[in-house]
């Protein structure tokens, strides 16, 4: 996994309520999150089974605050866009975007809720990133926990 991304997950645990949600102690999720995959090979399947069940819950968690995050955002920008259209009405002069960009330097509200959109555009887009870095670390370690269960299936024939 990415290090830089691997650290802005670690990152996002801090200030989350993860542990009342029924995932347990961040610390295991920290752990998991921190595992390198070339010792999954030589891990206890107990630890490994750990890592997995931790990572697949963070992944769920992570879903469901996009979800969160991406409505919001849906939702700020329409009252964005609504300002927006009730203050360009007052330059009748310039395109659109002439308008909207004078409206913008011109109204501190709006530079604030535009730069809070810009935040949260680029929150939703990091939250709907991480769990597909995390899945690649999920299904390698269900391909380590499968290839022993084969091993071992294979061994009691």
């Amino acid at each position: 996994m990415d290090l830089h991304l691997n650290k802005l997950i670690s990152e996002s645990l801090k200030g989350t309520y993860l542990e009342n949600i029924g995932i347990g102690s961040p610390m295991v999720l920290v752990w998991a999150l921190n595992l390198n995959p070339e010792h999954f090979v030589t891990m206890p399947v107990e630890d490994l089974s750990k890592a997995c069940f931790a990572l697949t819950k963070y992944v769920a968690f992570l879903q469901a605050l996009s979800n969160v995050r991406e409505a919001t955002h849906s939702y700020e920008k329409r009252k964005f866009n609504r300002r927006m259209s009730l203050i360009i009405a007052n330059y009748p002069k310039g395109t659109v975007a002439e308008r909207e960009a004078r409206a913008v330097e011109d109204h501190q509200d709006l530079q604030m809720m535009e730069d809070s959109l810009l935040r949260a555009q680029t929150d939703t887009i990091m939250l709907q990133k991480m769990p597909e870095f995390l899945l690649e670390k999920v299904n390698t370690i269900k391909k380590e926990l499968s290839r022993r269960l084969d091993k071992r299936h294979v061994q009691d024939h």
